[in-house]
C-alpha cells in the first residue's frame, strides 16, 4: 500500500487485542500506520459518565490504558459512533448541572490532548452540542449565540494550538521516554499527575482534578527543583471557569511521589492544567590547568596559524608563558614562607630547651 501510494496512512478500527497491528509486516505485524485505541475510548467514558462521589470505585478506567498504551501506534478516539444511535454527546455524557457538564468535559478533553496517542475528535464535539450527531443535518453552529458554547469554541481551539506549539504533548508519543507517571493512585480524591517530555528535555506536568471539591494547598511531587509556570487551565475564565490560577510557583523541599521535591498548587473543581519547567541548561565543563599548559597552547597556536608565528600568535603564546611563570612564581613563594616558618618553629623550640 505505501509503496503504491506514497503519503498514505492506513488506520484499523480495531477493537480485539490481536497482537502487532501496527508493527511491520517484517516483524510478523499487519503494517497498520495507526490503531483505533477502543480500550481507552471506552474506559475513560464509563469513568467520565460516573457521578464524582462515585469516581473513586472506577479510577482504574483512568489509568489502566498505560499498562498498554506503546504496545501499538494508537489514535485516541472519540469518534461519531459514540455520539449517535442514544448513545447521547459527549456534553450529555457528563454528570452534574448545567455548568458542571462544561466544566467536566473540558477536563476530560484536556486530559485526551495530553494523554499518549494522537488525537481524533468528532466534528460538533468541539462545540459542545447537546444533540447527537445526524447525517440529515450540520453541525450546530448556531450554539455560538451561547456563551458556553462559544467559550467552549475558544477553548478547543487553544487547547489544540497548545498541543501543536509543545513538543511535550506528542514528540515522544511512543514509549515511557515521553510520559511518567506523578500520581496515579489517588482514587479517593479523584486527582492524577503525569508529565510529557520532549526530546529537549522540556517537561509539561498535568494534572487532572475530577472531583467536584477545589483542592488547596495539593502538592504534587515532581523530578526537578526550581520554578514551574502554570501554562494552560480548562478552569480559565475566558473557557467559562471560575478563573483559579497558579502563580509564582517554586518547589518545597519536601518529598513527595517518590520525588525528591514537591510543588503547592490550588486545583479547582473539574479541572485539568499544564505546568511547563524548561530543560536545564547543560553544564560547562571547567578547564584544568596542568603542567605544560603553556607548551600546549603554543603548539595549537602554530598550527592554527600553519605552523608560522604571527604577531598574534606570539603575543598568545607569550600571555599563556606569562601566566605559567606567575602561578609557578606564586608556588614557590607560599613554599618559601611555610618553609620559613618551620624553620622558626625550630628555633624557637631550641631555645626553650
Amino acid at each position: 500500500m505505501h509503496t503504491a501510494f506514497p503519503g498514505v496512512l492506513t488506520i484499523a478500527e480495531e477493537s480485539t487485542a490481536f497482537p502487532k497491528v501496527t508493527h511491520p509486516v517484517e516483524e510478523d505485524g499487519l503494517g497498520f500506520d495507526f490503531k483505533w485505541n477502543m480500550g481507552w475510548m471506552n474506559d475513560s467514558i464509563r469513568y467520565m459518565q460516573t457521578d464524582p462521589f462515585f469516581r473513586k470505585g472506577v479510577h482504574n478506567n483512568l489509568t489502566f490504558s498505560l499498562t498498554y498504551a506503546f504496545s501499538e501506534n494508537f489514535i485516541l478516539p472519540l469518534s461519531h459512533d459514540e455520539v449517535v444511535h442514544g448513545k447521547c454527546s459527549l456534553i450529555n455524557k457528563m454528570p452534574g448541572d448545567y455548568e458542571q457538564k462544561f466544566d467536566n468535559l473540558r477536563a476530560y478533553i484536556a486530559y485526551m490532548y495530553a494523554h499518549p496517542g494522537k488525537k481524533l475528535l468528532f466534528m460538533g464535539c468541539e462545540l459542545a452540542q447537546f444533540d447527537e450527531w445526524s447525517e440529515e443535518k450540520t453541525v450546530g453552529w448556531d450554539l455560538l449565540r451561547f456563551d458556553k458554547h462559544r467559550q467552549f469554541k475558544d477553548f478547543s481551539r487553544e487547547l489544540f494550538q497548545f498541543y501543536r506549539d509543545n513538543p511535550a504533548m506528542w514528540e515522544l508519543d511512543g514509549g515511557w521516554d515521553g510520559f511518567d507517571w506523578l500520581s496515579c493512585d489517588n482514587a479517593e480524591q479523584n486527582i492524577i499527575s503525569f508529565l510529557r517530555r520532549d526530546k529537549k528535555g522540556n517537561e509539561v506536568i498535568v494534572i487532572c482534578n475530577f472531583s467536584s471539591v477545589t483542592r488547596e494547598d495539593y502538592r504534587i511531587g515532581v523530578p526537578r527543583r526550581g520554578r514551574y509556570d502554570e501554562i494552560f487551565s480548562t478552569d480559565a475564565v475566558r473557557f467559562g471557569g471560575k478563573g483559579t490560577e497558579n502563580t509564582r510557583i517554586y518547589t518545597k523541599q519536601t518529598p513527595m511521589h517518590g520525588r525528591s521535591c514537591c510543588v503547592s498548587l490550588t486545583l479547582p473543581a473539574f479541572s485539568t492544567i499544564f505546568l511547563y519547567k524548561k530543560a536545564s541548561a547543560p553544564k560547562a565543563s571547567a578547564t584544568v590547568e596542568k603542567k605544560g599548559t603553556a607548551r600546549t597552547a603554543s603548539k595549537r597556536v602554530k598550527a592554527e596559524s600553519g605552523g608560522k608565528k604571527t604577531e598574534k600568535a606570539e603575543k598568545a603564546e607569550k600571555t599563556v608563558k606569562a601566566s605559567a611563570k606567575g602561578k609557578t612564581a606564586t608556588k614557590k613563594a607560599a613554599a618559601s614562607a611555610a618553609e620559613g616558618a618551620v624553620k622558626k618553629r625550630r628555633t624557637k623550640k631550641d631555645k626553650e630547651a
